[in-house]
């Protein structure tokens, strides 16, 4: 017998944006697959896509922009397939092996076992302990058969196993593709019809309902129907029925769709109307705003408490959800973008947003804890979504669209987005995303004597999760499905940022050998913010090159004046000093043109600030 290990089995669907590509197969001499040509397979089996200025950084020595396989990688990277620890080779010409091949397709497929089921595999301990699941799952699609009761995780996968797979896959993944058109419902002779369109409401608990002019009479033990939320019927049982004048009280419960439905289909999407958002929390203050544009498929929102500021977008937010052949499905999908600027030691939440569109329920809060200053810039475009057929699965996608980080901080700050649907005896929801950053600072002052004398280290990655909560029926809903699933955390992050300073100095890694949470694996990305005119960067070749940030001109006290700013921030925070001068002022044009600067933190010992600075800039 295996060990037990797992839990309930979920099918997990990542659904991920479209464009397909291209790229070469490479099979192996045996007939064997390769590492990265099995990635090209999966980027496009499952439409991955990532523009090419949103590449994520490239943490691999044997993988440069010239390698056949560097697209699929970077796609793979940026959408979490890929966790291997930046700094190691790859081996993308490697054969492909049962286990990396169960892991790489179980993470986009994301299917769990169900609580007590033991591997039926022999060697589950020869199997890396965060791919057994996946081993497991391989067996029960029937993705590779056992040899003599083994897994055997080190097999080359051959190529008629990569078809099969594949061919899995691309069902799974278009089982989620939903149309819509007319509803079939037909509803069971004898069955009691509150037409649509009369006044009904539920109470809180759902178990009495209130019909205004009720057009059929209606007495304990019937079955009948109402109309609820976007028109959709649902069956119930009447357990006792009262009239008082022209409203009828029913207490309900819940009927079996089969007892009440010859058949029952229908499908409702669109596009959330956010023309309603709110100011949940009543805080909004003079220089805040809260507006929605393009007939409410756009939010625009700011918010400044002391020290902290929010702001940003929420735009083409739709919806979906069906009900077909005894197969739910809710999804919810859309565009955000925030641009956070925090200085100081802060911590706590801030309602920004709530809006009402129908059966939706839309609203948005910051969370941060920071101590220090961070400034960031986040634009994703995300997907969630819970579908059950006799098991549930987990739709989700998460595209970073620009990030950037800026400053020495500890700390955290994101932006959550949460959907929640709910009509009555027909579906419950709870959908959302959280997009942040996690950065850290360490000062480290050394006590021998020896240069350096003083190290300072800031990193910083992106973290997103999205999370489902559904209960879905005609009636009877089966139980609830409740999941967070985490996208990127800072093993698979598709943008890492590392400073490291030595008595002031920007270097590519520390010289005094102390390994930080990063180490130099992942190269210094133009942070800004940290003091130094120079940035360095890793080329394709894993080599350290210089660039230049910034720009000035000293004054007779050797203050600097900003001239010109080079680098590739979305959100800057300008320095205090630049290699070690008073920043006081900013020339004329310093930051004209700059294609990616959204949001800048100016200190307060800036006096003087030139004409057109920020002119033509990304906003």
């Amino acid at each position: 017998m295996g060990r037990t290990r797992g839990k309930r089995i979920l099918l997990v669907v990542a659904l991920l944006l479209a464009a397909l590509i291209c790229l070469p197969t490479r099979v192996l001499a045996d007939g064997a697959v390769s590492r990265g040509a099995w990635l090209g397979h999966l980027v496009d089996t499952f439409d991955i896509t990532v523009e090419e200025e949103d590449y994520p950084d490239n943490y691999y020595t044997d993988v440069d922009s010239t390698s056949p396989y560097y697209l699929s990688v970077m796609r793979a990277v940026n959408f979490g397939i890929v966790d291997l620890e930046g700094g190691q080779d790859f081996r993308p010409d490697d054969p492909l092996t049962r286990e990396f091949a169960a892991k790489t397709l179980n993470y986009c497929l994301g299917y769990q076992l169900e609580e007590g089921t033991d591997y039926t595999f022999s060697d589950w301990a020869d199997v890396e302990e965060d791919a057994r699941d996946s081993a497991q799952v391989a067996v029960d699609r029937g993705w590779f058969q056992l040899v003599g009761g083994r897994f055997d995780p080190t097999a080359a996968v051959t190529q008629a196993e990569v078809d099969a797979m594949l061919a899995d896959a691309d069902e799974v993944w278009h089982s989620t593709d939903y149309v819509g058109g007319e509803d079939n419902i037909v509803i069971k002779q004898g069955v009691k019809v509150v037409p649509g369109g009369t006044d009904v409401s539920f109470s809180d608990d759902l178990e009495t309902l209130t019909i205004a002019d009720c057009p059929v009479t209606l007495a304990s033990g019937d079955l009948f129907v109402v109309y609820v939320g976007d028109d959709i019927p649902v069956g119930l049982r009447a357990a006792s029925v009262s009239a008082s004048g022209s409203t009828t009280t029913v207490t309900v419960e819940a009927a079996a769709e089969e007892d009440v439905f010859d058949a029952y289909e229908y499908t409702r999407e669109g596009t959330i109307d956010l023309s309603g958002a709110e100011d949940v929390s009543g805080t909004y203050s003079e220089g805040d705003f809260l507006v929605a544009q393009g007939g409410g498929k756009t939010l625009s929102f700011s918010k400044n408490v002391g020290a902290v500021g929010f702001n940003g977008s929420v735009s083409d937010l739709g919806f979906t959800y069906s009900w077909k052949h005894g197969t739910g499905y809710v999804g919810l999908d859309g565009l955000f973008s925030f641009t956070t600027s925090i200085s100081g030691k802060s911590e706590g939440s801030l309602p920004l947003v709530v809006a009402t569109d129908g059966m939706w329920t839309f609203e948005i809060d910051a969370h941060y804890s920071v101590d220090g200053k961070l400034a960031k810039t986040d634009t994703s475009r995300f997907e969630v979504g819970v579908q059950y057929d006799g098991g549930f699965r987990f739709v989700k996608s998460f595209t970073a669209e620009k990030s950037s980080f800026s400053g020495t901080a500890n700390g955290y700050a994101g932006i959550e987005l949460v959907g929640k649907c709910k009509v009555p005896y027909a579906i419950d929801a709870r959908l959302g995303a959280d997009l942040g950053g996690q950065a850290t600072y360490n000062y480290d002052k050394w006590g021998d004597g020896v240069a350096p004398y003083v190290c300072e280290n800031a990193e910083a990655h992106l973290h997103a999760e999205v999370f489902a909560y559904a209960k879905f029926g005609a009636g009877i809903l089966i139980k609830p499905y409740d999941q967070t699933w985490v996208i990127w955390d800072v093993n698979n992050s598709p943008v890492r940022m590392v400073v490291h300073r030595e008595d002031g100095a920007l270097v590519p890694h520390c010289t005094r050998g102390k390994v930080y949470s990063y180490g130099d694996k992942y190269g210094t990305l133009g942070f800004g913010g940290d003091g130094s005119s120079q940035g360095w960067h890793r080329g394709d070749g894993g080599t350290w090159e210089p660039y230049a940030i910034y720009e000035y001109e000293l004054d007779d006290r050797d203050r600097a004046t900003i001239t010109k700013y080079y680098g590739n921030m979305r959100s800057l925070i300008i320095p205090d000093t630049l290699d070690g001068h008073p920043v006081v002022a900013i020339g004329d044009a310093a930051f004209k043109g700059n294609a990616y600067l959204q949001s800048v933190m100016i200190p307060d010992a800036v006096t003087e600030i030139g004409g057109d600075v920020f002119q033509d800039c990304a906003s």
